[in-house]
């Protein structure tokens, strides 16, 4: 049975929103006492926005690959640019407010002088390299980034041996993430984009041999899977040694999101998943910045040390407590935020055009 045109947009976009939940939320659990949930989170999370996007690759974009890398550039590269840049020219400012410490997490070891923030802006804007660490989670976006535009040339160029590809890219993964190609210089070959393209493809291939997955079995199984493998053996990253693994998880989170995202199409629950997804972007670049608002708020009531604000992402002793509370404005803070830039941009657009000007008779 096909897929309702509808059904397929909403299925999708319950996947980011849950996707994009599990990000925030692994982002709060980093301590030692509950690494479990990082753990399991991170051994598919990543994965699956990188097979989502290859499942929702379009071919029509096929012909037209100038309008393909205008929407990249509109929908990635400018994002990345804007708040690197941006998070660049308060960055000493920001250590004076304790909202950074110098330390050498994303590269904020140091105050900038003009020299290094002028080497800092040309990076982020012809090597796409910042390293500002309240963004610092955007390197996603710069991955993805390349990793559609290769992505592309495969699937346009290569598509009648698609499926050869996946299995040649999937052979050669340890090889190819020992060797780390990330010393060529501005395509950022790293191991993250090869992985990336990979899941890529992979996601693309499951959107040609479509499934309706509705096995609640398979989900349980992968969580089970998925448990025993953040208990015993973390993955969370294409590391060489363990990369078949982090590919059967990365796998299994992706057929088992999907499935939970099709058991929730037309529920109450489903659709405030799909609102999250189809507002992925501010939600990635905005909730480490009201971590640290919360994480301000609680150091004043409870009057604890200052220093505790620059603690990335945020303290820990803060995370077992107040978990929920970071989650929830983590989430629905910076849609706001969103929702009131949109409202401004809208207003002003009018004003700009006439249409709030009372006519005068």
């Amino acid at each position: 049975m096909a897929y309702k045109t509808q059904n397929k947009t909403t299925n999708i976009s319950i996947s980011k929103g849950i996707g994009i939940m599990l990000m925030v939320t692994g982002h709060i659990f980093v301590c030692p006492d509950n690494m479990f949930i990082h753990n399991f989170i991170y051994a598919f999370h990543m994965p699956l926005f990188f097979m989502i996007s290859g499942y929702c690759f379009s071919e029509r974009h096929l012909d037209n690959f100038g309008n393909y890398f205008k929407r990249k550039i509109v929908s990635l590269y400018y994002p990345y640019v804007f708040w690197l840049v941006l998070l660049a020219i308060f960055h000493n400012y920001l250590l004076d407010i304790n909202i950074y410490d110098i330390n050498n997490l994303w590269g904020c070891d140091s105050y900038y002088t003009i020299d290094s923030f002028l080497k800092q802006i040309y990076n982020i804007v012809f090597y796409l390299d910042g390293k500002e660490i309240l963004v610092g989670q955007l390197w996603f976006v710069r991955t993805l980034f390349f990793v559609s535009l290769f992505g592309f040339f495969v699937i346009k160029y290569f598509i009648s041996h698609l499926r050869y590809i996946i299995m040649l890219s999937l052979c050669l993964s340890p090889i190819i993430c020992y060797i780390n190609f990330d010393k060529l210089p501005y395509l950022h070959l790293n191991n993250w984009t090869f992985y990336g393209i990979t899941m890529f493809l992979l996601g693309y291939y499951f959107k040609l041999t479509p499934k309706k997955y509705t096995s609640t079995f398979i989900v349980l199984l992968s969580v089970v899977l998925i448990s025993i493998v953040a208990l015993y053996k973390p993955v969370t990253h294409p590391y060489y040694r363990s990369i078949y693994l982090y590919i059967c998880t990365s796998i299994l989170g992706f057929i088992s999101i999907m499935t939970i995202s099709n058991k929730l199409v037309n529920s109450n629950i489903g659709k405030l998943f799909e609102y999250l997804g189809d507002r992925t972007m501010p939600i990635l670049i905005l909730h480490f910045f009201y971590f640290r608002i919360i994480t301000w708020c609680i150091i004043i009531i409870n009057n604890d040390n200052i220093s505790l604000l620059s603690r990335h992402p945020l303290p820990e002793i803060y995370a077992n407590k107040y978990w929920f509370i970071y989650i929830i404005f983590g989430i629905a803070f910076p849609i706001l935020t969103f929702r009131i830039f949109l409202s401004i941009k809208k207003t002003i657009i009018s004003l700009s055009q006439g249409k709030l000007i009372p006519k005068h008779r």
